[in-house]
């Protein structure tokens, strides 16, 4: 039934509720995951799991990261 989606054509309401529970159980572990490994470093704002992207510092801020640095400093 969901073998195939055309990009032609409008999603049926059943392949929609389809895609949209797909989309929210693997948000859901990718959540569950975040909050179990940085634990007690995260802030207590809910717009941390809302999608957006954030720049290092707001990262940073809301305690997804340890510190901001460059790729360079990362591989070394």
């Amino acid at each position: 039934m969901h073998d195939v989606f055309s990009p032609f054509e409008d999603l049926n309401p059943e392949a929609e509720k389809y895609l949209k529970n797909l989309c929210e159980g693997a948000h859901g572990r990718f959540v569950d995951m975040v909050k179990k490994n940085r634990g007690n470093k995260l802030k207590d704002d809910p717009s941390t799991f809302s999608g957006d992207v954030f720049t290092g510092q707001e990262a940073l801020d809301r305690g997804l990261v340890d510190e901001v640095g460059s790729m360079v400093k990362v591989l070394q």
